[in-house]
């Protein structure tokens, strides 16, 4: 590593952090598996070069790492991104794949699902290849987001989504089993403490919402009782997963009551609030 400029990492990163960031970009300048690397751990000047570019991007334009290499993993999924769309992140893939586990009894029904503010499509495409027989819908307002989530599932091989571009619900006339977002939540306040490689790369609209970042939740679950299949065969079983910030767990709880669901939040690895499941009473 003496001539690749990794002590510029360990200025932000701690070692172990700094070293897998070097992996990915490692990967993507030689375009090859970072194990080929260590057993000839060596570069043309032409990647070095592009190599200590990209790390000084990263470092002094606060850049994803995401957006640099044009990709990230969510679940089994390759999903690829581009400013401004939002990068998935570890807390989503999280608690899809909780609802993943939690649902594995329907995998081959014909179920009828609407993922509300689809992004790159990553949580959309992952639960059309999980319930492979069913119909997922993906509604963005944003049609550039919608190209990209439409990229996705044909990078990925899927073709069980039907792509909706809606505010909301306002284009939308399908009743469905299930619905799920993660919707714009942080706080205008908040969104001013927010780490600069999300400020300055990522969608202001996609991340904040007004009434304490409520505004966008509160619309989702006033709404979504038009268009809950009444006669769904999910019986007790969670309708509606909306990603939250942690301490919005309590009001969000207050307005699904309000609205007749049942609520529950779920905890992330980190052990903060991180989504609210609603039941049909």
């Amino acid at each position: 590593m003496n001539k690749i400029n990794f002590n510029i990492l360990l200025i932000k990163y701690s070692k172990k952090h700094a070293e897998q960031i070097l992996r990915y970009l490692i990967e993507f300048v030689t375009d090859s598996n970072y194990a080929n690397y260590l057993i000839n751990p060596s570069l043309t000047e032409q990647q070095l070069n592009k190599l200590n570019n990209l790390i000084k991007e990263h470092i002094e334009e606060n850049r994803p790492i995401q957006y640099i290499i044009g990709n990230t993993d969510f679940l089994d999924l390759k999903i690829k991104v581009k400013e401004p769309i939002l990068i998935p992140r570890s807390e989503t893939e999280e608690w899809v794949n909780n609802l993943l586990n939690k649902f594995k009894n329907f995998e081959n029904h014909k179920l009828k699902i609407v993922d509300i503010g689809t992004g790159t499509g990553c949580i959309a495409i992952a639960l059309a290849k999980f319930f492979k027989n069913s119909e997922i819908f993906a509604i963005d307002i944003n049609p550039v987001a919608l190209e990209l989530a439409q990229e996705n599932a044909e990078l990925n091989k899927i073709k069980n989504i039907k792509f909706v571009e809606s505010d909301l619900f306002s284009n939308f006339d399908e009743k469905v089993d299930i619905i799920v977002s993660n919707p714009p939540y942080i706080s205008l306040k908040d969104y001013e403490n927010l780490d600069a490689s999300v400020k300055s790369w990522e969608d202001k609209t996609a991340l904040t919402a007004e009434d304490d970042g409520l505004f966008i939740i509160k619309k989702i679950i006033e709404e979504s009782k038009n268009y809950l299949l009444k006669d769904s065969i999910l019986k007790n079983l969670p309708r509606i997963y909306i990603e939250i910030d942690a301490f919005q767990a309590k009001k969000v709880l207050e307005i699904l009551a309000k609205n007749g669901f049942n609520g529950e939040v779920l905890k992330d690895y980190a052990g903060k609030d991180r989504v609210t499941i609603a039941f049909v009473k």
